[in-house]
């Protein structure tokens, strides 16, 4: 549902500063990580982090929480360190975020920018099945490095896996072991089967001298 809602609204998001559209960030940051849309979460929240690090030393704070815009960088910086996350595999940006998204829903300076402080309740309550559906958590240890960053980096990118597809990582036996020779699966309509194909075939190639043949 945010994908398909992204897809109709995202050519209104537009560059956005602290300052001028504290009240919109919140909102614009968190709609376009939902909607997986890294390359603007990346290049509006860098804009954004690079503001506040100028402006923390200019009005002489401890830091933007102690400011009535603290709501909305935490977001937006919560917001990146979860992209980044989920982007490249850093567990230490997932605590950052937690910890960021904690501090914009409680900033007592903020009290009035509810929607921020909501965004950030909301997208705090969504880390911890990020976590756990990430492909850098729920793909077996044994399963390289390389194959991660190739659904990471791919057009369309892949960040995490659905339930039909994390289900088949509780097994007893890892289908994506060389130990598993046959493997029949069963989902219902666009739960994620060709996915399930690639990354069965990503793996083989990056651990075996053999081939594949998919029909």
């Amino acid at each position: 549902n945010a994908l398909a809602i992204y897809r109709r609204i995202h050519s209104e998001l537009g560059n956005l500063r602290l300052l001028e559209d504290f009240g919109e960030i919140a909102l614009a940051c968190g709609v376009a990580f939902l909607g997986m849309d890294t390359r603007y979460v990346f290049d509006v929240t860098r804009n954004l982090r690079d503001e506040v690090n100028r402006l923390v030393p200019d009005w002489e704070v401890q830091d933007i929480f102690s400011t009535p815009f603290g709501s909305a960088a935490g977001v937006a910086l919560g917001v990146r360190d979860l992209t980044t996350f989920l982007v490249f595999g850093r567990s230490e940006m997932m605590e950052s975020a937690r910890e960021r998204l904690r501090g914009a829903g409680v900033a007592e300076n903020c009290q009035e920018d509810q929607l921020s402080r909501g965004g950030a309740a909301h997208l705090l309550n969504l880390t911890d099945d990020l976590e756990n559906s990430s492909i850098w958590t729920v793909l077996p240890p044994d399963v390289p490095p390389n194959v991660r960053t190739a659904f990471a980096m791919g057009t369309p990118k892949v960040l995490t896996l659905w339930p039909p597809q994390l289900q088949l990582f509780e097994l007893e036996t890892n289908p994506l072991s060389s130990s598993a020779r046959r493997l029949l699966l069963s989902t219902p309509t666009s739960a994620g089967k060709t996915l399930l194909a690639q990354l069965l075939i990503l793996s083989h190639l990056a651990t075996s001298s053999t081939s594949v043949c998919y029909v």
